[in-house]
């Protein structure tokens, strides 16, 4: 089964290394995600300064940040190198978020599903899509699903896509 990784469309992994808390960061916390990652891959990610702090990081290449976003009509799926997942659910009473390793019988594969909602951070929360944000996110979506059945994949957990960090309207995105 995939797993649908609501994905930075630039930044690998979004703000996990930062202690970010949204569903990628959780998701490459508890599993092996973070080791797709490949710094030697030019076609995924270039090392660029961040003009933020004096400090190198890994970018996605403009290729990959439009597949992330859908605009071929697909997004990253990787069919070849399942992930597993290895850590129990984030516990924010505890220091260290919890997070505990998961007992040998419930360690589980699975194949990452990565795409990139419309970030909506710079928008008012009560303000409605617009026509064309619209279209942008079910565009999104539809290759999400064109992706899948491509690869033969019939099932997925999915998600409130962008409906969280990137604060799209959940009763909008569900139509």
């Amino acid at each position: 089964f995939a797993v649908l990784n609501m994905a930075n469309a630039y930044s690998p992994g979004g703000g996990y290394t930062d202690g970010c808390a949204a569903q990628e960061e959780n998701m490459f916390r508890r599993t092996d995600c973070h080791f797709s990652i490949d710094r030697r891959d030019k076609n995924m990610v270039e090392i660029k300064k961040q003009w933020w702090y004096d400090d190198y990081d890994a970018m996605y290449t403009p290729a990959m940040s439009s597949i992330l976003n859908g605009k071929e009509g697909r997004v990253y799926l990787d069919t070849k190198s399942p992930r597993v997942c290895i850590r129990g659910p984030e516990a924010r009473q505890q220091e260290d978020l919890g997070y505990e390793f998961l007992p040998e019988d419930q360690v589980f594969p699975f194949l990452e599903l990565r795409a990139a909602a419309v970030d909506r951070r710079g928008i008012r929360a009560t303000e409605k899509l617009n026509a064309d944000m619209r279209a942008d996110m079910r565009r999104r979506i539809v290759a999400q699903l064109e992706t899948l059945m491509k690869a033969g994949i019939r099932h997925v957990i999915l998600s409130a896509f962008g409906c969280g960090a990137f604060r799209n309207p959940a009763d909008e995105v569900a139509v």
